[in-house]
């Protein structure tokens, strides 16, 4: 949480660190399997974002939970996720 907390006293140039290129194309990631999970109430990482990776992911599983955030996706839905993982 420390991280979160000093974000919020981030001024604007170390804030735009985190959206700099990633000087690779997420298109080119070559994984037989992906799986995105993210909460669409999500006030962390952008859930804009993430439905960009997992629409840029080759071989990607996407699953948004509407209704989640950040830490309740894990809470409410651990035992999904790890149910998938395992297949």
């Amino acid at each position: 949480m420390e991280g979160v907390r000093q974000r919020r006293k981030a001024k604007p140039p170390e804030v735009l660190v985190d959206f700099q290129s990633w000087n690779f194309a997420i298109e080119n990631i070559a994984f037989k399997k992906v799986f995105l999970w993210h909460g669409d109430q999500d006030r962390i990482i952008s859930p804009a974002l993430a439905h960009l990776l997992g629409q840029g992911l080759p071989q990607c599983t996407a699953i948004f939970y509407p209704d989640d955030g950040h830490i309740s996706l894990i809470a409410n839905h651990a035992q999904d996720i790890l149910k998938a993982m395992r297949s």
